[in-house]
């Protein structure tokens, strides 16, 4: 009985001080989060997100995630400038808290095509498991998933994100209604997780959000940018530990270390390349 105690407190330590990892402050270089034209690499550690159609561009780019203070935070992620953002912990004991642990990407975009299907493309690099070894490797993409969506539910109720933000660091109720709106939005979706089994790890990810549904006029705002008026969406990818009834990537990860006679690394590194939108055809 002593056995068990010791490897499941052991579990705990280690399922809370894993998280506690920087989701992008290790990657090298700087956030060039969009372009008019993809012209650098979609590989690790330069980790970005790019558009290869030079009509669309992006307004503006905030990652949010639960604050305990604030309630949500959110840091305006701007071209040429580092910045680091880290996931909320993952408690293996009270899961009713892991709610709160996704890190969201709040988009808006303008000069998106209506007739074509919105793609988002995730690389990877890492491997899945260490070479020659039965043991998952400390990849970033080895526990998480990806979720690509739009629109919020409040109160139950699915309505448009049409809030304005402003400002470098977010942390008033706005924020906290965003991200409470994401975060319900998307809680009943699994995900898509690079690790796909055993045997399947997938070095990319390839989500779309249909245009017949994301460009709907309830869901286009207008603004004016420079005295023009132009058609806004605001979508947004999350960024969560892959857990679902059948499938939890971070106990995987700690139980491929047990009898190996290794301890598993607590800091996984950033191998997610950069993101890529494109206009795609129906």
């Amino acid at each position: 009985m002593k056995k068990v105690l010791k490897a499941k407190s052991m579990k705990i330590v280690a399922a809370t001080a894993m998280t506690i990892f920087s989701l992008f402050a290790a990657v090298a270089g700087v956030f060039a989060w969009f372009t008019s034209k993809l012209s650098e690499s979609a590989s690790a550690p330069d980790f970005g997100v790019y558009h290869d159609d030079s009509q669309i561009t992006t307004l503006s780019c905030y990652a949010i995630k639960y604050d305990g203070v604030y309630g949500a935070q959110g840091k305006k992620l701007v071209s040429g400038q580092d910045h680091s953002m880290s996931m909320s912990e993952y408690d293996s004991i009270f899961t009713d808290k892991n709610v709160n642990t996704p890190l969201f990407f709040r988009i808006e975009l303008t000069g998106f095509n209506t007739s074509k299907d919105l793609q988002i493309s995730i690389p990877c690099t890492g491997s899945h498991y260490v070479t020659n070894q039965t043991y998952v490797d400390n990849f970033l993409s080895n526990v998480v998933c990806a979720k690509f969506s739009y629109g919020l539910t409040l109160n139950g109720v699915d309505t448009v994100d049409n809030y304005e933000l402003t400002g470098d660091t977010v942390t008033n109720e706005t924020i906290k209604t965003i991200y409470t709106g994401m975060r319900d939005h998307v809680r009943n979706q699994d995900g898509t997780p690079f690790v796909k089994s055993e045997s399947q790890k997938d070095s990319e990810i390839k989500l779309s959000l249909p245009a017949a549904s994301l460009y709907q006029s309830s869901n286009i705002i207008q603004k004016t940018i420079d005295g023009e008026t132009v058609d806004v969406v605001v979508i947004y990818v999350a960024f969560d530990y892959y857990v679902t009834s059948t499938t939890n990537l971070v106990e995987k990860y700690m139980d491929s270390y047990d009898g190996s006679g290794v301890d598993c690394d607590l800091n996984f590194e950033p191998d997610i390349g950069a993101m890529v939108l494109r206009d795609v055809a129906l």
